[in-house]
């Protein structure tokens, strides 16, 4: 076999598996065609009729080339695209939780009774998928949060890349040792044991957003105003004559003034929060990243042991998992500027709505 004949062939299987068989050949019957190649070695070389080549070069001489990829196979459409402005509104007011109620809602809007697996297809062709949904705190500002990332964390972040301000995202978490669920790659369903009791490890800590090394206060009891003025103390013997900055949340151990007027005299920066803005705190997907990372599917039976692993790993933010905090705490943070459910009409069935116009049919 030639050489040309060879990568010739190699380019129709190619074609072949890409597209199928029988729009590669007409692909490649007309691009030969266009190249003034021989009927005859094209026929030959596709396994083509005669009938098929000739009919290809009148579509081609007559400037009818769309007419021969164009799509002739019928396919019936769906009655509920009639009604498609009118479900889509219906399920833009009331999303539905599942498929079952996305058709008792086409039933209701339309009268048409669809399968599962119909009304399914429709959903999908109409640009409709099963996301989870998000929680915002119900008292959270979505504009002032706006405000603040724009007018206030934006500019420290900016001088935080700078070197000239030491940034400091601020929060305390308690971990409770006991199961944490997760997901594992497996055949069949793995129970993880749970460790017994409710011991809580409280850590208080203070994520660099420059260099992710993360600052920590730590006990088993409580997370007071005294454990914020010694993390302060600590963040000033580890960055000495920096300009230190801490972005924290409203609680009260935080904001209390025996903390406040510390903050001053000692030269550091309290910047909080907009009330109920999680979302604007970078360390709270640190807490996440932790459980996710050496918590969740675990099995750590003593409370030493539970309070060294999470040590261990929030002392390796900044080295071994570097990579990982370069991308998760960023500077763009989760705006709730999507659209809010805050209510959910109820869906009935046919017979709950029988029962509910007729209460007789439950007395009987």
């Amino acid at each position: 076999m030639k050489k040309e004949d060879k990568n010739m062939q190699i380019i129709i299987n190619i074609m072949k598996r890409l597209l199928g068989v029988k729009l590669m050949k007409q692909i490649i019957c007309v691009i030969l065609l266009i190249f003034e190649v021989e009927e005859k070695k094209i026929m030959e070389r596709l396994h083509v009729s005669y009938n098929t080549v000739k009919k290809y070069s009148v579509l081609l001489k007559e400037d009818r080339l769309q007419d021969l990829f164009e799509d002739k196979q019928y396919r019936p459409q769906s009655e509920m695209e009639n009604y498609r402005a009118e479900i889509i509104e219906a399920l833009e007011k009331n999303p539905a939780r599942t498929l079952r109620e996305a058709a008792i809602i086409i039933e209701q809007v339309t009268g048409i009774k669809r399968s599962l697996p119909q009304v399914r297809n429709f959903l999908k062709k109409n640009g409709y998928k099963p996301l989870k949904t998000g929680i915002m705190p119900a008292k959270a500002d979505p504009q002032i949060q706006c405000i603040f990332v724009r007018k206030v964390l934006n500019p420290l972040i900016a001088e935080a890349k700078k070197g000239k301000v030491q940034l400091f995202f601020v929060d305390a978490s308690h971990f409770v040792q006991g199961g944490f669920i997760g997901q594992l790659w497996c055949k069949a369903r793995i129970f993880v044991k749970a460790a017994s009791g409710r011991s809580r490890y409280n850590v208080l800590g203070a994520l660099n957003f420059a260099s992710k090394k993360m600052t920590t206060i730590t006990n088993d009891a409580y997370i007071t105003s005294t454990q914020v003025i010694m993390l302060i103390d600590k963040l000033i013997a580890q960055y000495p004559g920096k300009a230190i900055k801490l972005v924290m949340d409203n609680a009260s151990y935080q904001r209390c003034k025996l903390v406040t007027n510390y903050a001053k005299s000692v030269g550091v920066e309290l910047i909080f929060l907009p009330s109920y803005s999680p979302n604007l705190n970078l360390i709270e997907r640190v807490w996440k990243f932790v459980k996710a990372e050496v918590l969740n599917a675990a099995y750590i039976s003593t409370f030493d042991e539970f309070k060294a692993i999470i040590d261990d790993c929030l002392s390796k933010l900044d080295t071994v998992y570097l990579d990982k905090m370069q991308t998760l705490t960023t500077g763009k943070f989760q705006m709730f500027d999507m659209p809010i459910w805050e209510t959910k009409t109820l869906i009935m069935t046919k017979a709950k709505r029988q029962t509910k116009q007729n209460p007789s049919i439950l007395a009987a």
